[in-house]
This record gives C-alpha cells, structure tokens and sequence, in this order.
C-alpha cells in the first residue's frame, strides 16, 4: 500500500499515511494511520477565475506527499505602521500583496536595528555603475523601497531566516506556472477555417513570468502535492482531514474491503452463531441508524419510510432487529445539538 506522507502546518509534525482510494471525483481521497481509522482529506487545486480545467489536475495515481508551500516571498513596507495603515484602508501597492496576506498572514517591514545594513546597501548602490546620474538619495527613499534596496534586504533576509532558497522558489513558480498552462484553459469561441463557423473550445492560459494575474495565483498557493508518478500540483487549501465518515462514504469503504472495528466485531460475532444485538446498540450505531434515517428524509422520503429503510439496513449491516419507529428515535436521539 503507498504511504502518504502529509504536513499540514510549516514546521508541523509530519504524518505518515496509507493511501487507500481517490473519490470519484479525484479532489478528495481516503488514507489512514497504521491500523487506524480511514480520513477523507480534501484537495483544492489553484485556478484562475473564469478558467477551467482542460485535463484533471491530478493523476489517478497515488499522492505520496503534501507539503505546505509559498511560491512568493511576502510583501514589504518601511514599518508596522506602514502595515497598519494598508490593512486599515486596503491601499495594496499589487494585487498579489493582499492575496498573499490572506493566504499567509505575513508581511516583512524594517525596523531601526536595520538603518546600518541599509545604509550599507545604499552605499554599495551608488558606488554601482548607472546609465543615468542618480539623484541625491535620502534614507527616507530608501525605506520607501528606492531602487529596490529594502524589498531586496527584506526578503533576502527573510529567506535566510526561514530557510528558504529564493532561486528554488522562482524555479518552483516557473513549473507552477507550466502546470497551470498546460492543464487549465478558459472556454471561448473558436472560428473553424475550414468550415468558417464558430465552436466553442478551450484555449489553454498563457501567462509571461510577471504577469499580475500569475503573481495573484502563486501568491494563493499554499501546498504542493508529489505524485507516484513524479509529477506535481498546487494548491491554495488542504483543510485537515475529516474523521466522521458519512453513510455513503462508509459504504465505499466496506466496498473497498475496510470495516471499522464495530463493524468487524459484529461480523465476527454473527459468523460465531452469536448474538451481537447486544452489544451493537451503542452510540455509534445508533448515529448510523439515526443518519440513515436523515438520509432518506433529505432524498424526500417520509420519516416513516426513511425509518423503514434504516430498520431493513440495521438488520443488514449490523444484524440488529428493530422497527422503523425505533429507527427514528435513533434519528431523534443523535442529532446535532
């Protein structure tokens, strides 16, 4: 069985898992721990707005691993009350910038033990050749990002800090970027040359390596999934695993040849001649039976209907004998508060 080996947070415990099977629709996928439970772990692809995908973002075969990611460095200003004041108004100097803010929560600005570094640098600056005369630089436009002086510190900094490699980073956004173009088009009409009619197609995105929608998208990102086969997909969410596998899920997983440790006693109680009625009316039977009762009321189906198909499916699954008005006491008894 293939491990899945996910991070969830920066600098997070890293878990190892089995993969076990994509859902139909290839966004979500069951794994487990070692002899634990199965999760439903959810993937949302980065895609522009309006676009759409021509090819399925990911393969069929298994993720091997997730991992948190930033393709951008974060944005700058001269000082945390520089930053206040563009949270405050939302006066953002690009685009991108407020997307990376809500994406990542970070910003990098100066601060006065950085004034020698910067003066430093602006010496280095004007000893440099140029095409123009410079003007008379003051360290005000130097915090103001003069010539690119502070953004540079600010990041280079931040990327020694974090551990990060600034020309992995560019290198990663590039293949982001092919990725994108080669899966994702946006559907438009196309004239035929040789019919002279009109269809509608998909034309796959372009993009140049600074353009602002780009920059937006890289600023979303913030995971990075490695398949069996070695290819790559990006993403702006990977929410945590979801522990409470519904009706039609559990289904699936009896399909696949898992059972959940109630299930597994049951069967083996009933293959012993046992009675395993006993000891299978606990609380979490019960919630089985009670949400195939609301299953069956969501579908339009009467509660005494809904109450005597859950019955039939008690009986089935768990070798329980019940009527359908104990069914939906089961319903009444383990809805949410």
């Amino acid at each position: 069985m293939t491990k899945t080996r996910v991070q969830l947070k920066e600098g997070g415990e890293v878990e190892a898992l089995e993969f076990i099977a994509w859902k139909d629709d290839r966004r979500e996928f069951y794994a487990r721990p070692r002899n634990g439970k199965p999760r439903v772990f959810t993937l949302a692809p980065s895609l522009p707005r309006g676009a759409t995908w021509g090819r399925e973002p990911f393969p069929e075969c298994a993720p091997v691993e997730i991992v948190p990611c930033r393709l951008m460095p974060p944005p700058c200003r001269e000082s945390a009350a520089a930053w206040r004041a563009t949270l405050e108004v939302g006066a953002w100097a690009e685009s991108w910038e407020a997307v990376y803010m809500a994406a990542h929560r970070q910003g990098l600005h100066l601060t006065k033990a950085d004034d020698k570094e910067l003066r430093k640098r602006l010496a280095a600056f004007i000893d440099a050749d140029h095409d123009d005369p410079l003007p008379e630089i003051t360290p005000e436009m130097v915090r103001r990002d003069f010539g690119g002086i502070r953004n540079a510190y600010l990041v280079e900094t931040w990327a020694r800090d974090s551990g990060r490699d600034l020309g992995a980073m560019a290198e990663e956004r590039g293949r982001f970027r092919r990725w994108l173009e080669d899966h994702a088009g946006e559907r438009a009409l196309i004239r035929d040359k040789k019919t002279r009619t009109r269809r509608e197609g998909l034309i796959p995105l372009k993009f140049h390596d600074d353009a602002p929608r780009l920059l937006a998208l890289a600023a979303a990102v913030r995971f990075r999934v490695e398949f069996e086969d070695g290819s790559s997909a990006w993403l702006t969410d990977c929410p945590p695993p979801r522990v409470e596998l519904r009706p039609e899920e559990r289904k699936e997983m009896r399909e696949l040849g898992f059972e959940t440790g109630r299930e597994r006693s049951i069967r083996k109680a009933r293959a012993k001649g046992g009675k395993a009625t006993t000891k299978a009316k606990d609380a979490l039977t019960m919630k089985a039976i009670g949400d195939e009762v609301r299953a069956g009321v969501a579908k339009g189906q009467s509660r005494n209907a809904a109450g005597a198909r859950a019955a039939k499916l008690a009986e089935d699954r768990y070798g329980l004998t019940i009527t359908p008005r104990t069914a939906i006491n089961y319903e009444e008894r383990t809805r949410d508060p």
